[in-house]
């Protein structure tokens, strides 16, 4: 099985990542907009924060996307460089939550 992102690279699609952070956003996104870009936005009807990373390391061009359900913080995040602007687009549009 190949690994992620080269199955991502061969559906010409997004690499992401999801990760979920335990506590809420404020405190998870403090650290990640600082100096960047932030915007709101919203994932699966929930209101979130689009941060744009602009410092000249390595992730200068990375969008986390920031949201909080049920005392969880997830992050999605699209890798600097990439050119998936719509894919990335519905890829949050069609991002669901369990009804649990």
């Amino acid at each position: 099985m190949p690994m992620p992102s080269e199955y991502m690279k061969r559906r010409n699609a997004p690499f992401e990542a999801v990760r979920v952070v335990a506590g809420p956003k404020d405190q998870a996104e403090a650290s990640l907009a600082e100096g960047n870009q932030v915007t709101p936005t919203t994932v699966a009807g929930i209101a979130a924060d689009k941060i744009v990373v602009s410092d000249s390391g390595p992730a200068n061009g990375a969008v986390i996307i920031v949201v909080e359900r049920q005392t969880n913080t997830f992050e999605i995040e699209e890798a600097p460089g990439g050119t998936y602007d719509t894919a990335f687009r519905q890829v949050l549009d069609s991002f669901s939550f369990s009804a649990s």
